[in-house]
């Protein structure tokens, strides 16, 4: 076999292996993103349990209040 004739399929096999690459790179860029929305879902849901523990902290002082009114 001459080796012009191994050259083209040399030369389709390197692009699919680029192509592939490609591709790849895309996928983990995707990933990437997934890993910051996860994040800042995380951080969201932090900040949402922060706000219920306030409001449970008002409701506990209200209810406190509202016992100290009932002794008066």
């Amino acid at each position: 076999m001459c080796i012009a004739s191994i050259r083209e399929p040399l030369y389709a096999i390197a692009e699919i292996t680029n192509a592939i690459a490609e591709i790849t790179n895309v996928i983990a860029e995707i990933a990437n993103a997934n890993a910051e929305s996860t994040n800042a879902n995380v951080e969201s849901t932090n900040a949402n349990a922060e706000v219920t523990n306030a409001n449970v902290e008002s409701t506990n002082a209200n209810a406190e209040v509202t016992n100290a009114n009932a002794e008066i």
